[in-house]
């Protein structure tokens, strides 16, 4: 189960053709799957703060519904570095919308962002509490309780960006950050 965990820290990927037109583009639907005996995954250790202490945070390195259903696993297009993925016209015009990374009940909601290099994302704090949030160095911040700051991360990211509260280091998401929209989280 170990490389189970590993593996999710990851992201499944889809190998670029420069052959393929933005115009012949499709869907995709699938659903990922635990075959077997979910991990035991250790308690978060939750020793300061008595709002966070409250609520009983839960560790999501692994989520798996009682159907097996596997949460947060990632889809993606990865292309080269000097490689340009062509967008088809019905997503051109989406990088422009905020996406919102919330600090919610001591957890990142969501707990994996999908995000465009570029995009503004709206950092929020929820909580009665004072976080930080550090998006893998990009970004490093206080937001105090009840406020929010909007940002953008200019660079795509071959892998997933950690997002960590320095406050609350017991509290981890992920952001994923591409030059395109072909991306998605289970």
């Amino acid at each position: 189960m170990n490389r189970l965990v590993n593996t999710l820290m990851c992201a499944v990927v889809l190998v670029s053709s420069s052959s393929v037109s933005a115009a012949d583009w499709g869907s995709i639907k699938g659903r990922f799957v635990v075959d077997g005996q979910s991990p035991k995954l250790a308690p978060l250790v939750v020793a300061k703060d008595q709002f966070c202490i409250d609520k009983h945070p839960i560790n999501e390195s692994v989520v798996i519904s009682k159907d097996g259903g596997l949460a947060n696993a990632l889809v993606y297009l990865r292309i080269g570095r000097r490689d340009k993925v062509e967008v088809h016209p019905d997503y051109a015009s989406k990088p422009g919308e905020s996406a919102v990374l919330d600090n919610h009940g001591c957890h990142f909601v969501p707990h994996v962002l999908l995000l465009r290099a570029g995009q503004p994302i709206t950092l929020k704090n929820s909580d009665p509490t004072g976080h930080n949030t550090n998006i893998g160095g990009t970004f490093n911040q206080i937001i105090p309780a009840g406020e929010k700051v909007t940002t953008k991360v200019a660079r795509a990211a071959v892998v997933p960006i950690n997002v960590t509260c320095n406050i609350h280091p017991f509290m981890k998401g992920y952001v994923l950050v591409q030059d395109h929209p072909y991306m998605a989280v289970a």
